[in-house]
């Protein structure tokens, strides 16, 4: 069962065009597997494991010692599904989620230029 966050990112990011489901693939993610903004920005491309139902995390920053840099985590079939349209033509090393990246053409316009990876939790 999904949460009203989930659903309400998914319909919200129905309602803007040029998201192309970058919101609800976020708060999905998220939801999935628990990890921090920080962690889930660092995911790349590569790091879906569609095959295994898993994605591979990079650890979190915080505390001390030595550390893996990936653990692999499972997810639904319906977090796969959700990151595949993600995935074509983009190289493995790439940051698996994206935004639209938009520039001001007037007091109250935006216009979408090109796409970016998130960079903070804003």
């Amino acid at each position: 069962m999904r949460s009203a966050g989930v659903n309400g990112a998914q319909e919200l990011d129905g309602e803007k065009a040029d998201w192309n489901g970058d919101l609800y693939r976020l708060v999905l993610t998220l939801a999935a597997t628990g990890m921090r903004f920080s962690q889930l920005i660092r995911v790349t491309v590569a790091d879906v494991q569609p095959e295994r139902n898993r994605l591979m995390i990079p650890t979190s920053r915080k505390g001390k010692g030595t550390k893996a840099t990936r653990v692999a985590v499972p997810v639904g079939e319906d977090v796969i599904t959700a990151l595949r349209p993600a995935i074509p033509g983009r190289k493995g090393s790439e940051p698996l989620l994206i935004r639209p990246k938009s520039k001001q053409t007037g007091a109250d316009r935006w216009q979408i230029i090109d796409r970016e990876p998130w960079h903070v939790a804003s």
